[in-house]
């Protein structure tokens, strides 16, 4: 706006004040954007309306109707936030106490279509020297956020296995959600100690 008045509106189906003035001749520029958060609450595509603008002076009302158009892109990510040693398990001992890591997973979706996340392990834990691990002694469970929607698929520590298969089941309106993985490992007799490293990855499918 070229004038000293700007400010910010929510639009709505009523008549709204955009500008006051008392000069004879202004410039006015009204930009329409979408707020951020309220992205994932539609479905994505394209929106169209018309917009009518009254411009009231002294010498009578004139109006003018706009085409409008707004296009929701797509959105279906999957982010992953390891700690920062990675999902490393270090100095682990036959007798030693378990050690656990945990994994931040964020879903943003705005298709509404049921998703689900798959956990995949693609080989077996080694030490740094090869030595491999058994996975019965790796466990996880998933912790659902309370007012996140879906269903985790392990709510307590359960072995975790080397093929792919899923975790966390969306909603029916495939809901955006963030939920944390813990991992546990613990030691047992006959075991090579050392350093051992989950080369855990996770995928985002339709359902």
């Amino acid at each position: 706006v070229n004038s000293q008045d700007k400010g910010r509106f929510t639009a709505d189906l009523n008549r709204t004040l955009v500008y006051a003035g008392a000069v004879k001749e202004n410039e006015l520029a009204v930009y329409w954007v979408m707020a951020p958060e309220k992205v994932l609450s539609q479905n994505a595509g394209t929106y169209r309306g018309k917009i009518k603008y009254t411009v009231e002076s002294s010498r009578g009302n004139e109006e003018f109707v706009i085409d409008l158009e707004c296009y929701v892109q797509p959105v279906f990510t999957i982010a992953v936030n390891m700690p920062p040693e990675g999902l490393n398990f270090n100095k682990i001992l036959p007798n030693g106490p378990p050690e656990e890591r945990s994994v931040d997973v964020i879903v943003q979706s705005n298709l509404h279509k049921p998703y689900q996340v798959v956990q995949g392990l693609s080989t077996a834990m080694t030490n740094e020297k090869g030595a491999q691990i058994d996975n019965q002694y790796l466990t996880m469970k998933l912790e659902l956020p309370a007012g996140q929607k879906g269903q985790p698929k392990f709510i307590d520590f359960t072995p975790v296995k080397n093929n792919e298969y899923p975790v966390y089941i969306s909603d029916a309106q495939g809901s955006p959600v963030s939920f944390k993985v813990i991992y546990k490992l613990q030691g047992y007799p006959g075991m090579r100690a050392g350093n051992f490293m989950a080369p855990v990855r996770f995928t985002l499918q339709e359902n």
